[in-house]
């Protein structure tokens, strides 16, 4: 491990502050605030492998799945999922009250893969 004074005035001897450490710990803060919204994720695509890479990022995550199509591979893997008809207004309509809700208006990333 690297260790390197960020501070402007030096530390007093033997104290040593692990950049690393701390610079992976605030990454996980950032990443924790993020809300990431993917359409279309339905079991063994696209969309549910890009959704559990931002899982293990610590982002909160919001799926979707079309109504007919399971969600119970993103459940259990601690995945928020909605049902999805991107043709029906309604439903985009549901789904944009939910994810207002969700995120407080903070949505960071969103990824049309329906």
């Amino acid at each position: 491990m690297s260790v390197l004074q960020p501070f402007p005035v030096p530390l007093p001897a033997g104290v040593r502050f692990p950049v690393k450490t701390f610079a992976k710990r605030q990454r996980a803060v950032v990443m924790a605030q993020r809300y990431v919204l993917i359409t279309g994720c339905g079991e063994g695509g696209i969309g549910e492998a890009l959704a559990r890479e931002y899982q293990k990022k610590a982002c909160t995550v919001i799926t979707t799945v079309l109504p007919w199509e399971s969600k119970d591979h993103l459940i259990s893997a601690g995945i928020q999922c909605y049902e999805l008809d991107v043709t029906d207004d309604a439903s985009v309509q549901a789904l944009e009250r939910i994810v207002d809700k969700v995120t407080e208006g903070r949505l960071h990333v969103l990824v049309n893969n329906a």
